[in-house]
């Protein structure tokens, strides 16, 4: 195959990726029906946000074509100063954290996010990939980066250690919390992850 046969071939898979056909669906009545769920959050009960999370996640899992089979979990946990939410691919569970939910459109941006990640793992898995770009985001998640690195350093150590790190090596710190960042942000991983939820956040509550 010829390097214009390679690049032919990628374009085409690239275009009948899930990700990247969801970038021309117009606003459904199914996003309109989501956005009523969500309108008025602060007021709602816990029983009624975890049912229009539920209901946003069942609706995420149509639309990107979510393998049957492999049935996604939907758990919460609290904790303060924790992440809004996390997609865990051993247990092939959904966590969302209940101490960073009274946002609803962060809630929405979060929830899309790390079903995007579920999505990743299952075109990864399968024996026909439908996104050519699984064999890079294999590879980022077994080297995944993480942007709390320099700070998990830091934290590992003891009270007057952390003074001195940050004491004598605080350029040391923030070129190491920029570059980490900056690599997260780029991995092709997070970068799909995030214009999908942006672009179903965009749909449930037009701008």
């Amino acid at each position: 195959m010829t390097f214009e046969e390679f690049a032919k071939d990628f374009e085409e898979k690239l275009q009948n990726s899930p990700f990247e056909l969801i970038k021309k669906l117009k606003r459904q009545p199914s996003d309109s029906c989501l956005q009523e769920q969500f309108e008025n959050w602060v007021e709602k009960e816990e029983e009624e946000r975890e049912t229009a999370i539920k209901n946003l996640k069942t609706n995420i899992e149509f639309e990107l074509g979510m393998d049957a089979d492999k049935k996604i979990n939907l758990k919460y946990f609290e904790e303060e100063r924790g992440p809004y939410g996390m997609y865990m691919h051993f247990h092939n569970t959904v966590y969302i954290n209940r101490k960073k939910w009274e946002d609803a459109k962060e809630l929405i941006d979060t929830v899309a996010h790390e079903l995007a990640h579920a999505k990743q793992w299952q075109i990864i898995e399968s024996s026909y990939p439908t996104d050519p770009r699984s064999a890079t985001w294999l590879d980022e998640f077994e080297n995944y980066v993480d942007p709390k690195e320099p700070f998990k350093e830091l934290k590992n150590s003891s009270f007057l250690n952390k003074i001195f790190q940050l004491l004598l090596k605080r350029k040391e710190i923030k070129t190491k919390i920029y570059i980490y960042g900056r690599v997260y942000h780029e991995q092709d991983v997070e970068t799909v992850a995030r214009e999908y939820a942006a672009s179903k956040l965009d749909r449930i509550f037009p701008k």
